[in-house]
């Protein structure tokens, strides 16, 4: 069986909503399966995709260069009319490897590339599942969209959802339910027995902010602006943000604007649990999500999570719990959150605790597995 996976992501080499589809596409490799890779260009690829190439799986690059800009040209002077040079060399791609199913990862629900390969599968009589990673209320297909986003969903052999939300808002964007739409879990790396011992101390209170620095989508300024409000910094209370992007940078300036002392860049943090040994709990500020890996590896290591309520993002907490939602990505709101996690921090460990049971009694052991299997059922 012969199968390709198309991760639609543009902002960076690598994210967590990388890890799907990347895992389950090793599992069909090591089930026989004969497994391709389609991924944006970066000079300095992300090492996780270097790893699926050592491993067998043949993986091709978007990007733009002299060469694909030529058989653009010659296509155009043949008769065939102007393709853009990488949308043109990835049709060829396409039409080279004829997977007998391709997997689309999208990067946003209706981005470019998502469109672009699901016409092409379609012109291919290629069947193709759409896994989506992330929604926002934010986004809105215009009237010339709403067509080309429906039938690319609806034309989907499966339409695969990490989180209920994010499906509930994608119907609202089309106007119409989605008889194909499926909601499966995200990995996480952390060990599914993770059990980190509780912080030695309670004083001060340490919060971990852990997402990729993106504030239009973490909303990691929100949480700087509501820490700077007079009452949080009279408070022993510390915040580590742990994470990279391309707007690290700005959100250090703007941490020193306000004059966080209580602020922390730690980075990438590849060990979780080490990590949670040393943090209360989990402050997620989200202004879009999809199923953060983030909360669902704190919940494992038995931390409340204090986050904001925008589709996906509060679906495993039970607020006042397991953790506490704020209504809204603003200061007002997180800020409304904050005072009444503190208020009752006393029971946080007890909050922890209830939520690793919680999430392990809803979650697979291993959820990229499962989705493996669930295109064996569909493709195979």
């Amino acid at each position: 069986m012969n199968i390709a996976f198309i991760s639609t992501m543009e902002g960076s080499p690598w994210g967590g909503s990388e890890e799907l589809w990347s895992r389950a596409a090793r599992h069909l490799l090591e089930a026989g399966w004969e497994v391709h890779a389609n991924v944006k260009y970066w000079p300095t690829p992300a090492p996780a995709i270097e790893a699926l190439a050592a491993v067998g799986i043949q993986v091709a690059f978007r990007r733009l260069d002299r060469y694909k800009k030529l058989q653009s040209l010659l296509h155009r002077l043949g008769g065939g009319g102007y393709v853009p040079p990488v949308h043109l060399a990835s049709r060829r791609w396409l039409e080279r490897v004829r997977p007998a199913a391709v997997v689309i990862s999208q990067g946003a629900n209706f981005d470019e590339w998502s469109l672009f390969f699901a016409e092409e599968c379609h012109r291919l009589a290629r069947p193709y599942a759409i896994l989506t990673q992330a929604n926002s209320l934010l986004w809105m297909p215009s009237d010339a969209l709403v067509a080309p986003v429906t039938r690319m969903f609806t034309q989907a052999a499966r339409a695969y959802f990490v989180s209920e939300g994010n499906r509930q808002l994608l119907e609202k964007q089309i106007g119409q339910p989605l008889g194909n739409a499926e909601v499966i879990f995200n990995p996480f790396n952390v060990d599914a027995e993770a059990r980190p011992p509780w912080p030695d101390t309670d004083c001060p209170l340490r919060l971990g902010c852990v997402a990729r620095m993106e504030p239009s989508a973490k909303g990691q300024d929100i949480l700087l602006e509501t820490l700077a409000l007079p009452k949080w910094r009279a408070r022993e209370v510390r915040v580590t943000l742990a994470g990279t992007g391309p707007w690290e940078g700005g959100l250090r300036r703007y941490a020193e604007q306000l004059g966080l002392a209580s602020v922390h860049f730690a980075g990438f943090v590849s060990d979780m649990a080490t990590f949670w040994r040393e943090h209360h709990a989990l402050v997620l500020p989200s202004r879009h999500e999809g199923m953060p890996l983030a909360l669902i590896e704190a919940m494992l290591c038995g931390r409340p999570a204090i986050v904001t309520d925008v589709p996906g993002n509060a679906e495993l907490l039970e607020d006042g719990v397991t953790g506490f939602i704020a209504r809204a990505p603003d200061v007002v709101s997180l800020d409304e959150a904050l005072e009444r996690a503190y208020d009752r921090r006393a029971t946080w460990r007890a909050m922890g605790e209830r939520a690793a049971e919680m999430i392990r009694h809803r979650l697979p052991s291993d959820p990229a597995q499962v989705f493996a299997d669930k295109l064996r059922e569909i493709f195979a």
